[in-house]
């Protein structure tokens, strides 16, 4: 006879009791010596949600902080409230404000040897520059928003989850730039690019990297507070139950001190050893 099971659930949630160790019957049980009981109301269980994501955690307060060591790095005062004001203490910095983005592409070439193509494109056509487009400007701010991100290198200024964290570091970073050079963020984007294109000579790169270090005491106090919140919230007291069940995976452990009743510990898992070497320390 074939059974034919209609369900809404899905396939991996559908188990058979006889077949799964997740569906094993409670045939022990240890019963407490002492009843239900609280251990001590001050001691909580740490089992609570998890606070840092390795992000910034707080956008709006990452915005705040950003523009503020911006301004910081760069001079900038709130009596400099024309941009030509702003623009000049950029250029007092060292910061060159062009706006002509343009990329190398190879024309008038036919490639024969691909094995030797690196040495080929030398010896082959000629270089010329063009405009790069409105739309691939906005490509390459955003990829370098990322990139900048992955080569912190200094502890403080590192950035743990750069897919939650490029995009909120993107918008401090464009309010700040259309506040202060332009307020057409090709323009911006276009300083911006020429600029982070300098490497080692780039004035954007210290101050990032200053920016985000300064951002990290905030950070910390922002985890901080999470935590506490949750912990108040979510921790629970740590209580003895009147009785625990077990399936055939358990098998009782010889103990006296247990404030249970038989006291059961799985038959075979990683870590076994050290518990059971704990546990004869204790006794």
């Amino acid at each position: 006879m074939h059974l034919v099971l209609f369900t809404n659930y899905r396939r991996d949630e559908v188990k058979v009791p006889d077949g799964s160790d997740s569906n094993k019957p409670f045939v022990f049980t240890a019963e407490s010596k002492f009843g239900e009981f609280v251990v001590d109301p001050n001691l909580k269980s740490d089992f609570i949600s998890r606070v840092d994501y390795g992000d910034f955690s707080d956008a709006s307060k990452f915005q705040r902080s950003f523009i503020g060591s911006f301004d910081k790095f760069f001079q900038i005062s709130i009596d400099d409230i024309l941009t030509e004001q702003k623009r000049l203490r950029l250029e007092q910095k060292g910061l060159g404000l062009e706006t002509h983005v343009t990329d190398s592409i190879i024309v008038d070439a036919e490639f024969e040897n691909f094995d030797e193509i690196n040495t080929e494109i030398k010896q082959r056509g000629t270089d010329s520059n063009y405009e790069v487009s409105q739309n691939d400007i906005e490509k390459i701010f955003t990829s370098l928003c990322s990139q900048l991100l992955k080569e912190q290198t200094e502890d403080d200024a590192k950035v743990g989850n750069i897919a939650r964290s490029w995009s909120p570091f993107k918008s401090a970073l464009r309010l700040w730039l259309l506040k202060t050079i332009d307020t057409n963020s090709d323009t911006c984007y276009r300083v911006f690019i020429n600029d982070i294109r300098k490497n080692a000579n780039s004035v954007f790169r210290p101050a990032i990297t200053k920016t985000l270090k300064e951002y990290r005491p905030i950070l910390n106090e922002i985890l901080s507070q999470r935590k506490q919140q949750i912990e108040e919230r979510e921790a629970k007291t740590f209580t003895i139950l009147k009785s625990y069940s077990f399936t055939t995976d358990y098998e009782v452990y010889p103990t006296k001190l247990s404030v249970v009743q038989d006291f059961y510990i799985r038959k075979a898992y990683n870590g076994r050893d050290n518990e059971t070497s704990f546990i004869d320390f204790l006794e």
